[in-house]
């Protein structure tokens, strides 16, 4: 959900209920949230939404989502009815997710084959849910809360069912079908949420301003073992481990990971214009290059440390349909004996040799060395592989 405030900013409303502020700074200019890596903007039909891996959400004037595209162009819809509820999403393979409604709770889900989620409410509370398997869950509830999930298995006599219990608003306690507990504490002043496992081990988790891991203590009354974390513009910085071994990282402006630093030295990455890793070079100094026919497409990775190279191909889909790897790894010997025996012979430059046949796609150098392999082709449509 998305919406613009009378002052011009715009606020996002992510799948998790969290939101996102963007301050407007000039004509259809936005100020994202510290470590938020987003482009937001208006658009004639509404607004439009932009990740740094070049996927895209576009929604409506009334903030609704219309699409989702990702970077090769594959789009799942969005369809609403007068009411503005969801009543239908269709993936790229054109596969449907239909939503029907009794009143104003959702009652019925039917999926690709006919697959069907259905619901019941009582009193405006979800009681029940069926399967496509045809398993019904039931859920009970007291004061307004959800007290019990009742499993498929569950009947008066041999009782299967999750206990829910709470104080002040918040759960405290939950309780398996066999009789084991965990147990919640809040420390709201420290930020901090206890959890008391079944055999009565506590780990307590602590948090910053902005809601971040900052510390976890596991086995916190005896061996208290000590993770801590630090931020940046809500980057994750530095992690100190139980045995004080310490790991940092930095960031590119774009929220790329440009280097990870630990007790065994520092791997480093370059990205390209799509945030796409082009170069990594480990703690050794052995570098890979990765280059693309697009976003998140690798064409290519070079290690040029053992002077290998892996190719790949993709359909306009962005499935792989053909991969390569230096001396034949990832095709069998057979496939490769039978392309140089059967397959179609074809002199190229350098006294190389291709043969080509249904299974592979083999090169030899000039002294009959197999130096590239290319493994069979597979073909996928709108709906998948063939």
């Amino acid at each position: 959900m998305i919406k613009e405030e009378s002052s011009g900013n715009i606020l996002y409303t992510t799948r998790d209920k969290s939101t996102l502020l963007f301050t407007k700074t000039g004509d259809n200019e936005y100020q994202v949230p510290n470590g938020i890596h987003l482009e937001v903007k208006k658009i004639a039909d509404g607004f439009e939404l932009k990740d740094k891996d070049q996927s895209v959400i576009t929604f409506s004037k009334q903030g609704k989502v219309q699409q989702e595209k990702d970077s090769f162009g594959n789009v799942v819809k969005y369809e609403y009815d007068t009411n503005q509820r969801p009543i239908k999403i269709t993936d790229a393979s054109g596969r449907t997710i239909t939503i029907t409604y009794t009143g104003k709770f959702v009652s019925q889900f039917i999926g690709p084959e006919n697959s069907t989620v259905t619901f019941e409410y009582e009193n405006d509370q979800l009681v029940g849910s069926t399967t496509p398997e045809g398993k019904k869950y039931r859920y009970g509830y007291e004061n307004g809360k959800l007290r019990y999930t009742f499993d498929p298995k569950h009947t008066e006599t041999k009782p299967y069912k999750t206990t829910y219990t709470y104080e002040n608003n918040k759960l405290v306690k939950v309780t398996d079908p066999l009789g084991k507990e965990s147990v919640l504490s809040y420390n709201d002043a420290a930020k901090e949420v206890t959890l008391t496992d079944a055999k009565a081990r506590k780990t307590v988790h602590s948090y910053n301003q902005a809601g971040n891991p900052a510390k976890i203590v596991v086995d916190a009354e005896h061996l208290k073992l000590t993770t801590t974390y630090e931020y940046k513009a809500n980057h994750l910085e530095k992690t100190t481990t139980p045995k004080n071994q310490v790991e940092t990282v930095t960031y590119d402006n774009n929220g790329n990971v440009t280097s990870v630093t630990d007790p065994t030295g520092t791997e480093k990455f370059e990205y390209n214009k799509n945030n796409d890793v082009i170069k990594a070079t480990d703690v050794e100094d052995r570098k890979t290059t990765i280059a693309y026919q697009q976003a998140n497409a690798a064409v290519s990775e070079t290690n040029h440390a053992s002077e290998t190279a892996e190719v790949k191909q993709y359909d306009k889909f962005g499935n792989v349909i053909q991969t390569s790897k230096n001396i034949g790894v990832g095709v069998s010997s057979k496939a490769i004996l039978n392309a140089v025996k059967t397959g179609k012979k074809v002199i190229q430059s350098g006294g190389r040799t291709k043969y080509t046949s249904k299974q592979a796609v083999v090169v030899l150098n000039n002294k009959g060395k197999v130096i590239t392999t290319f493994a069979k082709r597979t073909k996928y449509t709108r709906k998948g592989r063939k």
